[in-house]
């Protein structure tokens, strides 16, 4: 059963030259080595906000795209808060983008079929809106249309998905019951939201994203991680569109160990980038108190590539 399928890396769709074209206005198909992707038009009744702005208690704007029923009636939220862009098309992640660097090393997305309002993990407005759902997009701070310095997992970015938790609450259309959903950052990102307990989370859907930095991530069962963590902090230059030009996304603008003493930041350095894995209690780390959360979940995980 562990027997992989055959590699077929034949490409019926070319990102560069050929990116408008590929673009074009959904429906749009393509089957590319072993991916069969789909996007599909958002329906016509789904009212639409795009890049509403929300002031934070700093005085922040934080952008966000709004999905919800056309007809009359208060509905519960569905929200994902990401830094790979809110706005970033499938096409850009499925056909281009990561999926390209992905593919030749045996990582597929398999048959997928999303609207082209959907992006990089997070919900699809076509499937939830029609099912009586309101969706929301989220900004982090310092990325996409949001302003404030980077920092994807810093405390005052926590806040910020707090706060337009408790907005989303308060909405005329809105129950005033608030779900998350995601996956890897738009899951780890839950964790973080959830032992804030605001005060409107009511389910939370973490999809693949680990809670605990050292044994989840850099460190799997004392084995240091040799891949992922250092593409992951060099930016992943693949989240955004070809014609961007992106800092890191996972590097905040003040790192939290920059500040340390010297020689506590070049073993931070060296441990998050895989050259090896110190005893937990020699890193700086930012914790969460699994404990204090109290938000009903279905945790989703799988047996993959990591």
């Amino acid at each position: 059963w562990l027997a992989m399928r055959p590699r077929d890396t034949s490409d019926t769709v070319s990102c560069s030259p050929g990116f408008d074209e590929a673009r074009a206005p959904p429906p749009f198909a393509a089957s590319i080595g072993n991916d069969q992707i789909e996007i599909i038009a958002l329906p016509d009744d789904i009212l639409v906000e795009r890049n509403r702005m929300l002031t934070m208690t700093d005085g922040t704007e934080i952008a966000i795209n709004v999905f919800r029923p056309s007809g009359e009636g208060r509905f519960p939220v569905v929200r994902a808060f990401t830094v790979y862009g809110k706005d970033l098309h499938p096409h850009d992640y499925a056909i281009c983008g990561r999926a390209a660097v992905f593919r030749p090393v045996g990582l597929d997305f398999g048959r997928m079929r999303v609207s082209e309002a959907t992006p990089f993990e997070a919900p699809d407005p076509a499937f939830w809106v029609p099912r009586g759902f309101a969706v929301i997009h989220v900004d982090g701070r310092g990325t996409g249309a949001s302003a404030g310095r980077k920092d994807p997992l810093g405390e005052r970015t926590i806040s910020d998905y707090c706060e337009v938790i408790d907005w989303a609450s308060r909405q005329p259309w809105s129950t005033g019951r608030v779900a998350t959903l995601g996956i890897s950052y738009l899951a780890v990102a839950q964790w973080f939201i959830a032992e804030r307990r605001p005060a409107a989370l009511t389910a939370m859907i973490p999809w693949e994203g680990f809670n605990d930095i050292y044994r989840d991530l850099m460190s799997h069962g004392g084995i240091p991680e040799t891949g992922f963590v250092g593409w992951w902090l060099r930016g992943d230059q693949n989240s955004a569109p070809p014609e961007s030009k992106t800092d890191p996304v996972f590097v905040p603008s003040d790192p939290w160990y920059a500040h340390l003493p010297l020689p506590d930041m070049a073993m931070t350095g060296l441990a998050l980038t895989g050259h090896f894995a110190p005893a937990i209690d020699r890193l700086a780390l930012p914790t969460r108190d699994l404990k204090r959360i109290v938000t009903p979940a279905l945790i989703c995980v799988s047996w993959s590539a990591q």
